[in-house]
C-alpha cells in the first residue's frame, strides 16, 4: 500500500494532566527518561514521569483537519468546498 502523505501537528507544552476520555495509555522511554503516552478522545498527550516541567500535547483536531483536508484532494474535490 502506497502512502500517500504524511500528516503534521503542532506539539504543544501544556502543564496539565491528559484532556478527555482516556482509551489508552503506554509507558515508554526517551534517552532513559521514562514516559507516558496517553490517547484521549481530544489529544495524544505526553507526559515525564520522572520530572517536573511541561508535558506535551497533539490536539487531534488539527490531524483529522488535515487527513480530511487531503482527502478531499486524492478525490478531486474543488478547493472552494474544503474548509
Amino acid at each position: 500500500m502506497t502512502v500517500p502523505l504524511y500528516l503534521r501537528a503542532p506539539l504543544q507544552p501544556v502543564t496539565r494532566g491528559p484532556r478527555g476520555h482516556a482509551f489508552a495509555e503506554a509507558d515508554g522511554r526517551i534517552n532513559d527518561w521514562p514516559l507516558t503516552v496517553t490517547l484521549t478522545d481530544a489529544e495524544i498527550h505526553i507526559a515525564f514521569a520522572d520530572r517536573d516541567g511541561p508535558s506535551f500535547a497533539v490536539d487531534l483536531s488539527h490531524v483529522f483537519k488535515g487527513a480530511l483536508n487531503e482527502i478531499e484532494i486524492l478525490l478531486g474535490l474543488p478547493e472552494r468546498t474544503r474548509r
